[in-house]
């Protein structure tokens, strides 16, 4: 996954500013190739990100080799998706702070990319924002530990309501609780943009 600043103009327009995310996948050739890529446009203000990589956190995995197994995997991230949605309908702090992780970017129109679960949340409640999302596809990293889920959202903010696609990057991250190793899936992106 690649996410970052772009400038684009048509002939004889204004240079515009957005923000990218793109999701790659290999092939059976060991070729990466586009999954799915999304823009938004902002104001180009701020949210210049350092650059960032991560690797998956072990070179070794159990690589499945069953369809069926697969797509087990894939579900487990869309039924968390589906949870979170869930939640979200009913009090969006609390699944928001339930599901994001602590450096989650977000990624609005109009709006200046931003990192940090606080500086996201306190963006939402300045806002008066509330989010609903429907889920309706997943894809999940062959190593198993990142996963891309997509659908619509409903973004109410005062008295206005828009209609969104959403793209939400998620991450599994192991949890340390009393010597016991808990996996947690959490969302690294969080992307909204025009339909």
């Amino acid at each position: 996954m690649t996410s970052g600043s772009l400038d684009f103009q048509k002939v004889g327009a204004r240079l515009r500013h957005g923000e990218y995310l793109t999701v790659w996948k290999r092939n059976k050739k060991g070729k990466w190739l586009v999954d799915i890529r999304a823009e938004v446009e902002n104001n180009g203000k701020d949210g210049e990100f350092d650059l960032e990589y991560i690797e998956p956190t072990d070179s070794w995995y159990l690589k499945h080799r069953s369809k069926v197994r697969l797509n087990q995997r894939e579900d487990i991230v869309l039924e968390t998706d589906k949870l979170m949605s869930t939640v979200l309908k009913a009090d969006n702090p609390t699944a928001y702070k339930e599901f994001l992780s602590e450096d989650v970017r977000f990624l609005f129109p109009w709006t200046s990319p931003m990192e940090g679960k606080d500086k996201m949340m306190a963006y939402l409640k300045k806002q008066r924002m509330t989010i609903e999302t429907v889920p309706e596809e997943v894809k999940r990293s062959y190593s198993g530990d990142f996963a891309y889920t997509k659908g619509t959202a409903t973004v109410r903010q005062k008295d206005k309501v828009v209609k969104y696609n959403y793209i939400r990057v998620w991450q599994l991250s192991e949890l340390a609780k009393d010597d016991v190793k808990k996996a947690n899936w959490n969302i690294l992106i969080e992307m909204m943009f025009e339909k």
